[in-house]
């Protein structure tokens, strides 16, 4: 469930996609990865590379996942998550990197949508729909 979405600039493409990870072996945690994968406007007609990369997953016990990702006309990347646990009900979360920040390292997290409650009952979907999307008018 992953988004992948596309942007143009006048240099350059860039695509922006997260998967959920466990980042590590030892951890029982999920993060959220991301990527950014570039095109030059003079190579389009080539496959993408790699731009950065990067991790978020804080050294806590709460797990990120069913992530989004979005950039905005200035370069500003925006990456959203669920953060369930067993003490904080289904919250959304973002952080984002700007492009004066260091490659591959997003800013701390904020509480976008805090949740007041956690699912219960026999489900068997739950959360299949966000996403995070720049605004058309930005560029």
């Amino acid at each position: 469930m992953c988004r992948l979405a596309y942007r143009t600039f006048t240099a350059h493409g860039s695509l922006v996609v997260n998967p959920s990870v466990t980042p590590s072996s030892t951890s029982a945690v999920t993060g959220i990865r991301w990527y950014e994968l570039r095109n030059t406007a003079s190579t389009s007609s080539t496959a993408p590379t790699l731009y950065q990369a990067g991790t978020y997953a804080p050294p806590d016990s709460n797990y990120r996942w069913m992530g989004s990702a979005a950039m905005d006309a200035a370069g500003d990347i925006a990456l959203r998550s669920s953060l369930p646990s067993s003490s904080v009900p289904p919250s959304i979360y973002l952080t984002r990197r700007c492009p004066r920040d260091p490659l591959g390292q997003p800013r701390h997290e904020i509480e976008m949508q805090p949740g007041n409650r956690s699912p219960t009952g026999n489900l068997n979907r739950w959360g299949g729909h966000y996403t995070k999307s720049a605004a058309p008018s930005d560029g």
